[in-house]
């Protein structure tokens, strides 16, 4: 099993945010902790920089995206990763509710990275009722990519120092099934196996891999609660 495009607690990426709206636009609208996802949209156009696809995403439809996929927006050209975060890529509610993951360039799997693909990883959930995941569930998003057209300066560049040029819109519902099958986007069959730490300094103490070898490492978080004998009252 791979929860991650793809694990319930997400990628390790570079950036990491909230995923917050930073316009004033009128908005809308699996286990494994990155998404996958081949549909395409294309022939996006933001002047000389564009916007190619947003994998899964095509234009004009509602998608309905599962907990833990991670999207992916395809450029013309390498992007500046420093013009990305949660105001040039605005995932929210219509409430204003944000989106919560992480940003990256898309990993390539011989090593490195694809300058010209951004990619944004849901927090995937590890409350048994999901209510801490990226992702609300039964709830619906618009993704806002924000161009030059959107006058605020937060645009989106391109390593050359282009800017994309008309901001892009996509919208999209997550599952409000219970269901695992319907929640997660799984890559690899099988469960997640069990890691048994040994005390090691730095190592995971105990947890899951999901991924097979070399995948993510998501590690058991106990709640404490506090003992009354223990606890402290102001005087």
């Amino acid at each position: 099993m791979n929860l991650n495009d793809s694990t319930p607690n997400g990628a390790r990426v570079v950036a990491r945010f909230a995923a917050a709206a930073a316009l004033g636009l009128a908005a809308l609208a699996t286990p494994g902790c990155s998404g996958g996802g081949s549909s395409t949209s294309s022939g996006v156009t933001g002047g000389s920089f564009q916007l190619l696809s947003i994998a899964g995403m095509p234009v004009g439809a509602v998608n309905t995206w599962k907990l833990n996929r991670r999207m992916e927006f395809a450029f013309s050209a390498p992007v500046d990763f420093s013009s990305i975060n949660s105001s040039s890529i605005q995932i929210r509610q219509a409430n204003g509710k944000q989106a919560l993951g992480e940003f990256s360039l898309k990993p390539l799997p011989g090593g490195g990275v694809d300058p010209n693909t951004v990619v944004f990883q849901p927090r995937c959930p590890t409350e048994s009722d999901y209510s801490d995941a990226g992702l609300d569930l039964g709830a619906s998003y618009q993704v806002l990519l924000v161009g030059q057209d959107g006058g605020t300066g937060l645009s989106i560049r391109s390593a050359a120092g282009a800017t994309l040029a008309l901001s892009q819109i996509r919208n999209f519902v997550t599952p409000s099934s219970t269901l695992l099958g319907d929640l997660f986007f799984d890559t690899v069959s099988g469960p997640p196996s069990v890691i048994l730490g040994d005390g090691t300094p730095g190592e995971v103490a105990s947890g899951v891999r999901i991924g097979g070898p070399g995948g993510t490492e998501i590690p058991f978080e106990p709640t404490v609660r506090a003992s009354p004998s223990r606890s402290r009252t102001s005087p």
